[in-house]
């Protein structure tokens, strides 16, 4: 398993927000550093994947209309698969 480096890094917080962080970290039964790294990482990948939501919403939006969107014959048989089978005849 590879050796992962960790760093040490110093987050002040309020005083009411760290009771909360300490009494979740007794009810839990988990230390209070792993609960806050956990939830630091769940924030990161929400961050990363609503950045990645927008760049392709952006790109849909530029690429409309454009050789980059989908081509007529595509489109008709992506329009053809949902039509009534006596349509398709």
């Amino acid at each position: 398993m590879p050796v992962v480096a960790k760093r040490n890094p110093r987050v002040q917080l309020p005083d009411h927000f760290h009771v909360r962080l300490r009494l979740c970290s007794l009810g839990l039964g988990r230390p209070a550093t792993v609960l806050a790294r956990e939830a630091i990482e769940r924030w990161l990948d929400e961050y990363e994947r609503s950045q990645l939501d927008k760049s392709i919403s952006r790109y849909a939006r530029q690429a409309a209309a454009t050789a980059d969107d989908l081509d007529d014959e595509l489109q008709s048989a992506s329009l053809e698969s949902w039509a009534e089978p006596e349509a398709r005849d």
